[in-house]
Parts: structure tokens; sequence; C-alpha cells
């Protein structure tokens, strides 16, 4: 068993690969991608997908595959973490949108003629 402190590093350093292959992954699928991207979303979709890939890369740290398929795994996970917070985005935004219409309609008084 390694002692704390180098348990901590080991996991940091886990933790900076998958990060940074999950950016690379989403990088990679913004330059090849035909669609126009704006710097904010490119920025924001690289940042997400370094999150996922991170916490895809800590689920993977006890699972016994080899080297080359969790970077392929994790740069996956990068890459694909654009279609899950963009459908997030959406459901939030038409929820949003669905119970500021129910407050509209509800609060309207209605008048006698």
């Amino acid at each position: 068993m390694k002692p704390p402190g180098e348990q901590l590093s080991d996991t940091i350093r886990s933790g900076i690969i998958a990060t940074t292959l999950g950016m690379m992954g989403m990088s990679a699928k913004l330059l090849f991608s035909d669609e126009k991207v704006g710097w904010g979303k490119a920025i924001r979709h690289t940042l997400a997908a370094g999150v996922t890939a991170f916490f895809v890369g800590q689920a993977l740290v006890d699972v016994e595959i080899s080297s080359g398929l969790k970077m392929a795994l994790l740069g996956i996970a990068g890459a694909s973490a654009t279609e899950l917070i963009d459908f997030v985005i959406r459901w939030v935004k038409a929820k949003g949108n669905s119970e500021v219409a129910k407050v509209k309609t509800n609060g309207r008084k209605k008048r006698k003629s």
C-alpha cells in the first residue's frame, strides 16, 4: 500500500492526464467538424470534455485494462461530452420556458363582462 501523499500525487497525475486527453479529443472533434463554432462555445465544450474525461478517468482507476484502451476511452468520453451538455441545456431551457408560460397564463385575472 502506498503512503497517502503518494496516492494523492498518483490521483492528481492521472486526473491531469485524463483531462488533457478529453480536451484533446474535443479539440480534434471541433477541428475536423464542418460546423461553425464560436470561441465561447468551443471553450465551453473543451472544458466540459475535460471535466467529463476526468470523471471517467477516476471511474476507470481500478479497472484492469490496457493503457491504450483507457486512453481511447478517455478521448471518446471527451469528444462525446458536448452532446450531453447540449441536451441538458436544451432540456433546462425548455423546462424553464414551460414554467414561465404556466405562471404567465395562471397569473391573469378574469374580467367580468
